[in-house]
């Protein structure tokens, strides 16, 4: 054997390890991954193994961490899905976050699906420690505790400033009789879940949400893993390689018509709610952003968790293993 066929032989000897290691992280790609996106292991049950694990393992994290939230509150996240509350902040604390969202440092970044542009900003350590107030409002405890209970971590969350610019036009240069039709449609409209395991998504608004403004939409109690819902999931496992949908196909399943009437029973609810409103959602569930009226707006603390479904225990909070997945995350970037 020549010394290029042994590196290639080396160099795909270490991508199947990798990608079986990755069976026990949140790696969720079908078309990235050809374990994970294997139609004859997932005939075997290899998705619906990980589904099933993941829930299980969260479950039990949530259940070292009650002592955060109140009795309500956890009966509504685990009978609904979601959370929702209102005025969280005290009425100082919210007006600084306000004026945070305008700080010269904040730089948003942009990015487009479809006709809705996204602006955001990680907060990073850096960026926090150049905005004096945005680290008091982060470590809130009517706010923190309540993420950490839904993510199941008591590792602090990645937080973002989120601008949403709704149904936009191309730029006249590019199409000088500009028809909407002719622009795809932002994904994010589709109802989907995120990823095989449960995930924590929440949104505190800087003002008044409307319903021209694409609120954030989800169907009540559709996190729940239901025997439909398996037996969805592994219809799903086993073309999700293949699939034309590269949404999909990346592990972030979306729910056609037939599968909107077999596993939500409920219609969605549209989160129309007034400034310093926190929702929460566990986003194995199914949602999506609703219609909104042509140029119009939302801006929000945005906080989102990710991680390690398989792990046991709570990651613990500290500067050290904040700073290391903030880093992580700014990679990818």
């Amino acid at each position: 054997m020549d010394h290029n066929a042994l590196r290639s032989t080396l160099d795909t000897g270490k991508q199947w390890i990798a990608n079986f290691f990755a069976l026990f992280t949140q790696a969720k790609s079908f078309q990235d991954n050809p374990i994970i996106g294997s139609p004859r292991l997932n005939r075997l049950g290899l998705h619906i193994l990980r589904v099933i694990l993941a829930h299980g393992i969260f479950r039990l994290r949530q259940a070292f961490l009650l002592f955060l939230i109140s009795a309500d509150e956890r009966r509504a996240f685990h009978r609904d899905g979601f959370l929702l509350v209102t005025n969280v902040l005290p009425p100082e604390a919210f007006e600084q976050l306000q004026q945070s969202f305008g700080h010269p440092a904040v730089k948003l970044h942009s990015s487009r699906q479809g006709d809705t542009l996204t602006h955001s900003q990680l907060l990073s350590p850096q960026l926090q420690s150049q905005i004096t107030t945005i680290q008091s409002i982060l470590r809130e405890p009517a706010l923190l505790n309540r993420l950490r209970y839904a993510s199941g971590m008591l590792l602090s969350p990645w937080f973002y400033f989120l601008r949403i610019e709704n149904h936009l036009k191309k730029p006249a240069a590019q199409q000088p009789s500009t028809n909407l039709q002719q622009i795809p449609n932002d994904p994010q409209k589709m109802a989907h879940a995120d990823a095989f395991h449960p995930t924590m998504k929440a949104w505190l608004f800087l003002h008044d949400v409307s319903a021209e403004q694409g609120p954030f939409c989800y169907y009540p109690a559709s996190h729940k893993l239901t025997v439909k819902r398996l037996r969805w999931e592994y219809q799903q496992s086993l073309i999700a390689s293949k699939t034309n949908n590269r949404y999909t196909a990346r592990g972030s399943f979306r729910l056609d018509d037939s599968g909107r009437k077999n596993l939500t029973p409920h219609p969605p609810k549209s989160f129309t709610v007034p400034a310093n409103s926190l929702i929460i959602a566990n986003t194995f569930g199914f949602h999506f952003r609703g219609n909104a009226a042509q140029g119009s707006t939302r801006d929000a603390l945005w906080a989102s968790s990710w991680r390690a479904p398989f792990l046991p225990l709570p990651l613990p909070d500290n500067q050290k293993l904040r700073a290391f997945f903030y880093k992580k995350m700014q990679q990818h970037l």
